[in-house]
């Protein structure tokens, strides 16, 4: 519940500066992955870089279904913080 966004432009900026730098992180820490290099993760914070490694480079938006697959994805909203 506390990962939902008021509007798309809260939503990019909660993913590019929130989760994807704790994801890097998080993945360096298990996997000892070399994202160690990018801006997001040595700042802490978005500069909407171009690295090859980054992975804003690739979000996704569903504004919905079409009509044959409109039973094919679930939203599911637990009623708790987990995480940041």
């Amino acid at each position: 519940a506390n990962k939902i966004c008021l509007d798309l432009d809260e939503a990019l900026k909660r993913i590019r500066n929130v989760a994807a730098p704790l994801d890097y992180i998080r993945h360096i820490n298990k996997h000892h992955n070399r994202y160690d290099e990018l801006p997001c993760v040595q700042k802490g914070k978005c500069f909407d870089c171009v690295h090859p490694r980054s992975a804003c480079r690739k979000i996704a938006i569903m504004r919905g279904e079409v009509e044959f697959n409109a039973d094919r994805t679930h939203l599911l909203v637990v009623n708790d913080n987990l995480g940041l």
